[in-house]
């Protein structure tokens, strides 16, 4: 499985979780005996959706609850190094669903359902109870170990307002000649570090109004455009999330280890041998992970990577 364990995910919150041992309770317990009839003694992989993955064997069971050992714990397994907010205008029928499924699947940390003047729907507390626990099983299904949290719906007066100071704010319009790739790279041009939090705002059909977009603007986002062809709300929101992680990760090669070297000027490869790449500099200035600077893709991670393929990732920007 992709991103995680082979064993069968289940989901527990942390309340929980009681120091070496676990409950699983609710519908997780009812699918753990009922439908995949596990046993004691049999392992399974629990998630918390606050970043641990735990491995673990079931101790004991009840009428109602299974009773587990943890037996491994691990962090932060299948998430990106950003924390990507994305606020969607809300739209008919189920296909909000499936904008919360892919938008967890893709790494999101949170969704915010949005209000736009051309919006149709207004969803309920039951909608949004709805969202969440297909945020849970999409979390389980795609190997990730934090929950996405399904924020208040608000207005887009409302979201600009509340998220001025996350540092990359970007607003979808058609015909922007704003690049996502192109507003990272200057952000991180200008400041030289690493943005953990940015957040895109994606419309309705339609769009937004001129006079959401001159709104947001005034509050320091971007426009940018997803390209010439017109795509539904919620294909622009799950185009948009993953091109921003994607850009942003380019810029931080924190895959590479606890602490890296990098030239000021121009990275060059020193050494490369089957296990692993050493980078040397002149002159040498060490940054820890919170301060990556320097355009080095993080997929050059330490692995047996053939010369040409990280000529090419080092010399494409």
């Amino acid at each position: 499985m992709a991103a995680g364990s082979h064993l069968e995910s289940f989901y527990v919150t942390p309340e929980n979780i009681y120091g070496n041992t676990l409950l699983i309770t609710g519908d997780e317990f009812a699918h753990l005996t009922k439908v995949l009839r596990k046993r004691v003694g049999d392992q399974i992989s629990v998630v918390d959706g606050c970043g641990n993955r735990y491995d673990v064997s079931i101790v004991s069971l009840t009428r109602d609850s299974a009773k587990a050992e943890i037996l491994r714990r691990r962090r932060l397994v299948g998430e990106p190094l950003v924390e990507v907010t994305l606020a969607a205008a809300v739209i008919k029928g189920p296909r909000f669903d499936w904008l919360v499924e892919k938008a967890t699947e893709i790494g999101v940390r949170c969704i915010l359902p949005v209000i736009s003047q051309r919006c149709v729907v207004v969803p309920g507390e039951l909608k949004k109870n709805r969202w969440q626990r297909i945020a849970i099983a999409a979390m389980k299904q795609c190997g990730r170990t934090i929950l996405p949290k399904i924020l208040k719906t608000m207005s887009v007066e409302e979201v600009v307002k509340h998220f001025s100071n996350v540092p990359i704010k970007l607003v979808t319009e058609a015909g922007s000649k704003g690049s996502i790739r192109q507003i990272a790279f200057s952000y991180h041009d200008k400041r030289g570090d690493f943005p953990r939090k940015v957040l895109i705002l994606v419309g309705p059909a339609g769009g937004f109004t001129s006079e959401e977009i001159t709104i947001a603007q005034e509050h320091g986002f971007e426009c940018v455009s997803l390209g010439q062809r017109r795509l539904r709300s919620e294909t622009a929101a799950i185009l948009g999330a993953p091109l921003l992680l994607w850009a942003l990760e380019e810029l931080c090669p924190c895959q590479l280890g606890p602490r890296f070297l990098i030239k000021k000027e121009q990275l060059f490869l020193s050494n490369l041998c089957k296990g692993g790449i050493r980078w040397s500099i002149a002159p040498f200035v060490e940054l820890s992970p919170n301060k990556c600077q320097g355009k080095l893709s993080m997929r050059m991670r330490r692995l047996s990577l053939s010369k040409t393929s990280i000529l090419r990732h080092l010399f494409t920007f």
